[in-house]
């Protein structure tokens, strides 16, 4: 291999380590684009995720137990509460998964109600199940402490903070007055992110302030025994592990639950901890790869929450802007080797100051290069655009044989003399010289610079990487496509099993 051909390969490999720094850079800001904070856009943007009620009966039904079962139905149809009722006669042979369940009620009597978390999060366990009843209904679909907590995120709370207490009081009260003391704090200290790259409306939003609330639930609470069922059962080992210890839950969004902080980890870096993935930006707008589960609420939240900020995205830029670029940089590359043969063709008697004038042009690029890209500097000539341009005027490469004029301030005559362009050989100011640069050929020097001997290697990077780009793409669609079908799968199967 000659040493042009090694120069050429190091340059090409330096190029594609660059652009495909430049690709990593891209998709890691196209990851974090969203400057909204994750309490305020789960506010606005995540659905709740509905609850299973299975309904397990044998044979008809009382009127009162026909009213509890139209109280489930009229709040799931009219969206006052995110749950989805299911009936199943166990006279009537219900399909195996049905068979399962009602085998996994230990010491059920029909009629019974089994309520299960959300089907996206997989949770094993039963956030609820007993007698079918009005009481027990009514309890399970409101409670005074969800009420006040939903009414507190609707009107902006930045999170609402439960703790369910042991029943020890010196431990209830030491978790209770750390939690006071460090949600002031944070409440002080937190910077919410600035909305920069969002549309009109978050200019005109009101500006949002960190607030946080907390609440003491005690274990043995009536008006709220179905909350505590579905905060206990939440996490697999925190009614036996941790049963004896107080738990605190942080609520945000749509009464969306982060996780529980239990004994011990209630402290000052868990809490800030929690606190600062609630008020940070929201790095991932897909609510299933977030933590969280949601509470079972009666509410409308759609009807209830004001959206006040919606994100305004650039263009999308696929494989047609790489196609451009590729483009570009042929066309480029193209003039180069005109204005590479133009000079080559070039009679060895020419003009008589053409070696210092080209000796000026190698100088004056390479000032240029030291100070600044040429690729960002403006033309000089008033003219018409730089062949370049993608702004119009004309794409025609340089003249073949342009005129070249030695360097230094012009003859008052109109004409060159020899003293002058001594003159102009002397001078020490890379600057005049270059302003009397014929055009055309400053030009085409820095394109043969910029080029170097890569014949058509900067084009073929660009078009590799641009096949990368929509490959990665491709990716990441069919994954979403997939993550989609199998939630409408799962429904679908729900559905068929009714």
């Amino acid at each position: 291999m000659s040493m042009q051909d090694s120069a050429v390969a190091c340059n090409t490999a330096a190029v594609v380590r660059m652009v495909i720094l430049l690709l990593a850079v891209w998709l890691a800001a196209g990851a974090t684009a969203c400057d909204i904070p994750v309490y305020q856009y789960a506010l606005e943007n995540w659905e709740v995720d509905q609850y299973q009620v299975v309904v397990f009966h044998r044979g008809g039904l009382s009127a009162t137990e026909r009213d509890a079962v139209d109280l489930l139905h009229k709040s799931s149809n009219q969206q006052h509460g995110n749950l989805v009722v299911q009936t199943v006669d166990l006279a009537g042979n219900p399909d195996a998964i049905m068979q399962q369940r009602w085998r996994e009620q230990a010491g059920a009597k029909p009629p019974w109600v089994a309520v299960y978390y959300p089907r996206v999060k997989r949770t094993p366990q039963l956030a609820w199940a007993g007698a079918l009843s009005g009481g027990n209904v009514r309890a399970l679909l409101d409670s005074p402490l969800r009420r006040q907590i939903a009414s507190e995120l609707v009107g902006r709370n930045t999170a609402s903070w439960i703790l369910l207490e042991s029943g020890n009081r010196g431990k209830d009260n030491a978790a209770a007055a750390l939690l006071e003391q460090e949600l002031r704090r944070l409440e002080e200290t937190l910077v919410l992110p600035v909305l920069e790259g969002w549309g009109p409306d978050a200019a005109a939003a009101e500006a949002q302030k960190v607030r946080f609330t907390l609440h003491r639930l005690s274990r043995d609470s009536e008006a709220e025994r179905m909350l505590v069922q579905i905060l206990l059962q939440s996490e697999d080992d925190l009614t036996t592990k941790y049963a004896r210890e107080p738990m605190a839950f942080p609520v945000y969004g749509r009464g969306l639950i982060l996780y529980a902080l239990v004994g011990a980890g209630i402290n000052e870096w868990t809490i800030t901890k929690a606190a600062e993935f609630i008020t940070g930006p929201c790095s991932c707008e897909v609510k299933a790869d977030n933590p969280g589960m949601d509470m079972l609420v009666a509410l409308d939240w759609n009807a209830r929450v004001r959206q006040t900020a919606q994100e305004s995205l650039p263009p999308p830029s696929g494989m047609a802007g790489f196609q451009d670029r590729a483009a570009e940089a042929e066309r480029r590359l193209a003039e180069a080797d005109e204005a590479r043969l133009s000079a080559a063709a070039t009679p060895s008697g020419g003009t008589a100051g053409a070696p210092a004038v080209a000796g000026r042009v190698a100088e004056a690029t390479g000032a240029a290069g030291r100070s600044t890209s040429p690729r960002t500097q403006q033309p000089r000539s008033t003219e018409a655009p730089a062949s370049g341009s993608s702004r119009g005027g004309s794409t025609e490469p340089p003249s073949a044989t342009p005129a070249v004029e030695p360097a230094g301030p012009p003859a008052p005559e109109g004409e060159v003399t020899e003293e002058a362009a001594a003159e102009g050989e002397t001078a020490e100011e890379p600057v005049e010289h270059e302003e009397t640069f014929d055009e055309p050929d400053y030009e085409a020097a820095l394109a043969q610079r910029d080029s170097g001997s890569d014949d058509g290697g900067f084009a073929r990077v660009v078009g590799m990487l641009a096949l990368i780009a929509a490959a990665a793409t491709s990716v990441v669609a069919a994954g979403v496509v997939l993550r989609r079908r199998n939630a409408v799968r799962d429904e679908e199967h729900e559905r068929t099993t009714t």
